[in-house]
């Protein structure tokens, strides 16, 4: 039993991760070519009735663009084995995109499914990502439960704050948890939606959202399952933390020392 419990609920906290993470798409693309050609628009002639020449390049007067911001590493933001992961033993971590992930996940919670029924705009989505970095993969030593974590970062902070309106949307807890159990059902695990929350986030987080499942592996043992999705967008990097624990929710001081570790590595970008 201890065994295919572990099995389904790591099988099932794969599919979180695969359905949080972030990928690029035709969407993202057209809005970053949209986004880049608004700026080139922008960078014009320097008035040259000013008289200044602060920012101007030569008698050209043509205004000299910002400096680009400095370069983010997703991993930097990803949880690590550390206090916060007492009780939990660390595996190699598994991708939730390229090819060993999970092919039919939707690319990123903001780009895919779960942005199409949230009805999010092409304008909250953004560009694509410059980088993204799965975590190690923890199980807990006695509960069996699964903690993973994902990381992007983007070339503006623009792209973060219309992240930040998407998961604010009514309907996104909704749509997220049906999009999850949609990739969960399958012959390996059953599953059956019981309920999606938006609820209070840890301190420092942006939101959390709770999924209650009834799974049932391929053994025909069923169990309730509850996942936690933590996100902590600030700046231009973002960080998820997904935990599934089995029978009973998450502890929620265990969620705040996670998140902790997150958010003091973002807000230090």
């Amino acid at each position: 039993m201890l065994m295919a419990l572990r099995a389904g609920v790591g099988l099932l906290a794969l599919l979180v991760v695969a359905t949080a993470c972030t990928g690029g798409s035709s969407t993202r693309a057209r809005e970053a070519d949209r986004r880049s050609d608004s700026t080139e628009a922008n960078v014009g002639v320097e008035d040259v009735n000013r008289g200044g020449t602060n920012g101007a390049n030569g008698a050209g007067g043509r205004r000299t663009p910002s400096p680009a911001p400095s370069p983010l590493t997703a991993a930097d933001f990803v949880l690590t084995a550390g206090p916060e992961t007492t009780g939990f033993s660390q595996d190699p971590p598994q991708p939730a995109s390229g090819p060993n992930s999970v092919g039919s996940a939707p690319s990123s919670m903001f780009d895919g499914a779960v942005a199409t029924c949230a009805e999010a705009t092409d304008a909250q989505i953004g560009a694509s990502s410059t980088g993204d970095a799965d975590g190690p993969v923890f199980t807990h030593d006695t509960s069996g439960a699964d903690l993973r974590s994902f990381a992007s970062v983007y070339a503006d902070t623009a792209t973060v704050a219309g992240h930040r309106e998407i998961v604010r949307l009514d309907r996104f807890a909704g749509c997220y948890g049906r999009a999850l159990v949609d990739e969960l059902d399958s012959d390996e695990l059953g599953a059956t939606l019981i309920g999606t929350e938006t609820v209070p986030p840890p301190p420092g987080a942006t939101d959390r959202i709770t999924v209650t499942i009834d799974t049932v592996t391929a053994q025909q043992q069923s169990f309730r399952t509850y996942v936690d999705l933590i996100m902590i967008l600030t700046g231009r990097a973002e960080g998820t933390i997904t935990l599934v624990t089995p029978f009973q929710p998450a502890d929620p001081a265990l969620l705040a020392t996670l998140t902790g570790q997150v958010e003091r590595k973002i807000a230090a970008q």
